[in-house]
């Protein structure tokens, strides 16, 4: 069963997307930094929603409805955020306030949409395809080398194994699915960092 314990995988995430979202925001990217603050503030509702159940046994169901919709639309959102930030970072018409703009209202057009659509199959069917997305986008990135270019795509693709392989694992098991989970998020919010801030500019190297 769900216990306090759960919150800790949570809590390393929300660790992660608060380190990445700081150094986005430093490093002027205006779309992925709140992208990845999404995630940690849904892994926030998480740490409270287990770490609660310590000393409140009914927390856990309380708090499941706020908490899985926050990850279903803030993870679509985020993601959507993330990957128009790519975009803008390989295709310089992108790079004005008018695409951003146009951007940033496309990614809270598909949060509303995964929003009133939570209970069905859009979310699950969404966040792979613009995974995938996000791997070719991070491949074709600027980078220094193409080494660069294939280390950006394979930390990309870490969320992409970790919904396809990871995620509720018959092997794995529910408590050490939801740890790796959650762990594997916290490890590729950082690697989404690396991707933007890895570029010519020195000062931006993480």
């Amino acid at each position: 069963m769900p216990g306090p314990h759960y919150a800790l995988s949570e809590a390393v995430l929300v660790a992660a997307a608060l380190w990445a979202a700081v150094r986005l925001a430093r490093g002027g990217y205006l779309l992925a930094a709140p992208g990845i603050f999404l995630f940690g503030l849904a892994a926030a509702v998480g740490v409270w929603r287990f770490g609660s159940s310590a000393f409140d046994a009914g927390a856990i169901d309380a708090w499941a409805s706020l908490h899985r919709t926050l990850s279903l639309t803030g993870g679509a959102t985020g993601l959507t955020l993330i990957v128009a930030e790519l975009i803008r970072v390989r295709f310089a018409p992108f790079q004005s306030s008018t695409a951003m703009v146009v951007l940033v209202g496309i990614a809270l057009l598909i949060g509303v949409v995964v929003y009133s659509d939570t209970g069905t199959a859009i979310p699950l069917l969404f966040v792979p395809a613009m995974l995938v997305g996000g791997v070719v986008l991070a491949y074709l990135a600027p980078a220094p080398t193409q080494a660069n270019q294939i280390v950006a795509a394979g930390l990309f693709a870490i969320f992409l194994f970790n919904i396809l392989v990871v995620r509720q694992s018959p092997v794995l098991g529910p408590a050490m699915s939801w740890l790796l989970y959650h762990v594997l998020i916290a490890v590729w919010v950082v690697g989404v960092a690396w991707v933007f801030l890895r570029g010519a500019d020195a000062k931006m190297q993480v």
